[in-house]
């Protein structure tokens, strides 16, 4: 994991919401949810997660997040990238001199777009979806390697990173493809929610598929779906 400055001011400035509005949990009645902090702090990330606690020193306050089993899935994920914590000390619990401080820890994890995109996300794709088939009890799908092509192409254009294709050679390309009936899918999103669309047991072996898969820098991942027969 990598250190992120903007996800640990986040967690500060939750710890002294914490302080001030007198709870100790994730979701605050000023801020919202750890989604939509970040969201307001305009970090764009794919995945979040969120440790908050409560005590008198790190050793303690660490040992109570890893006897915590969602909190240590937390601090173990392998989906996150990077991190932010922020530390914060309450008022004294009494007037004593000695009287103890509480600490309020939040930990920031998440992962920057594009995280979960692997180097050669279409074949990782394919195995995935015909794995899920599989579990499913259905056949493989009939992938199209013209019309993967074509999505490609489509993805590329929608991602920004290839040149933009006009409708009239889109269609003059599909033609080419000898499929009829074609239908077109695009979504925005990670690669691994890419993974879970109910569209992928949806599909018959009736029908041809072909996809692309192109990542938009940090607005995300655009997949391009073509399906025909």
């Amino acid at each position: 994991m990598a250190w992120d400055d903007r996800a640990a001011e986040v967690a500060r400035l939750h710890g002294e919401d914490m302080v001030r509005s007198g709870f100790v949990g994730h979701v605050s009645p000023n801020t919202g949810d750890p989604a939509a902090r970040f969201a307001r702090a305009k970090i764009r990330a794919e995945v979040v997660r969120e440790n908050v606690a409560r005590g008198y020193g790190p050793k303690g306050i660490h040992e109570s997040l890893m006897n915590s089993p969602g909190h240590r899935a937390n601090v173990i994920a392998t989906d996150i990238t990077h991190v932010g914590i922020g530390v914060v000390f309450g008022p004294p619990e009494s007037s004593a001199a000695d009287a103890p401080r509480p600490v309020f820890l939040t930990q920031n994890f998440f992962a920057k777009p594009g995280a979960s995109t692997p180097d050669k996300p279409v074949p990782a794709l394919r195995e995935s979806v015909d794995g899920t088939r599989r579990g499913a009890g259905l056949p493989a799908l009939n992938w199209d390697k013209a019309l993967s092509k074509l999505a490609q192409l489509r993805a590329d254009a929608g991602a920004g990173v290839g040149p933009k294709i006009s409708d009239e050679e889109f269609q003059e390309r599909a033609g080419d493809t000898g499929v009829r009936g074609l239908s077109i899918h695009q979504v925005s999103g990670s690669f691994r929610q890419f993974l879970t669309l109910d569209l992928w047991t949806e599909l018959g072996t009736d029908v041809r598929v072909g996809i692309g898969i192109a990542q938009a820098g940090e607005a995300g991942a655009v997949m391009v779906i073509l399906v025909g027969r």
